[in-house]
């Protein structure tokens, strides 16, 4: 796994920056979030889960079961609706919500 950035989508929040455990991104001179050591990433999708913008997705490899296929978070209060976009376009969406005690 590993998180993609989409420089065009970032509106320069800065909250992935805040968010992000291992400090690796950091807003550029233009801005913009960018990730300043991808392999040192921990793949915890902390970033992906705050982003507003949907400007971060955390791709999901083969190798891991995956199927190339990425992942994006929006969050709707304590709802977390992930969109999980497969590489022949379609796309799978999971709901969870944090305010129940099944998470659904």
């Amino acid at each position: 796994m590993s998180i993609a950035l989409d420089p065009a989508l970032c509106s320069g929040c800065g909250r992935c920056v805040e968010v992000c455990p291992g400090g690796l991104l950091a807003l550029g001179p233009d801005g913009r979030a960018r990730n300043l050591s991808p392999g040192e990433c921990w793949n915890c999708a902390a970033c992906v889960k705050d982003c507003p913008c949907g400007a971060l997705s955390l791709y999901l490899a083969p190798q891991i079961g995956g199927g190339g296929a990425t992942m994006r978070a929006a969050r709707l209060g304590a709802v977390l609706r992930w969109e999980i976009i497969f590489p022949d376009g379609r796309s799978r969406f999971i709901r969870v919500d944090s305010s129940r005690p099944d998470g659904y």
